[in-house]
């Protein structure tokens, strides 16, 4: 968890990324494991660098699911707007580098991207390995 973020507590107009990709189910159907996670790693590693370029917060990976919060740290954050337009390039840049991605290894995928500004719980998850999570009705929206 970063630093200033305060588990178990609601933060207000945050900005939220979901991104997944469309067409991963059938390409993990016709490649195997060790492709599809190589092309995964590729991709999210791109998709880090560009959040920590942009002071975004990746909050976790699911399979093809990427999520992102428009701040790392909650004691020195942007104004909403900010946070709103670094989450909307970081989502631009999403979609540029899976085109890249797609042209590279002559596959047939895009990104689905939802962005949602809104007020969320975050909070820790687990015990022995931990997770900052996020809950809430504008969580769903974003998604």
């Amino acid at each position: 968890m970063q630093p200033g973020v305060k588990p178990g507590r609601m933060y207000k107009n945050v900005t939220l990324l979901f991104a997944d990709i469309c067409g991963f189910t059938a390409y993990s159907n016709q490649n195997g494991a060790r492709k599809v996670v190589e092309m995964l790693s590729k991709l999210f590693t791109s998709f880090d660098k560009e959040c920590l370029r942009l002071n975004l917060y990746k909050v976790y990976t699911i399979g093809d699911c990427y999520v992102v919060m428009g701040f790392m740290d909650d004691n020195n954050r942007k104004s909403p707007q900010e946070e709103a337009y670094d989450v909307t390039l970081l989502g631009i840049s999403m979609i540029n580098m899976i085109n890249k991605v797609r042209d590279q290894l002559r596959i047939d995928l895009n990104m689905r991207i939802g962005i949602h500004t809104g007020n969320i719980i975050g909070g820790i998850i687990g015990t022995d390995i931990v997770r900052f999570d996020i809950y809430g009705a504008d969580v769903v929206v974003a998604n």
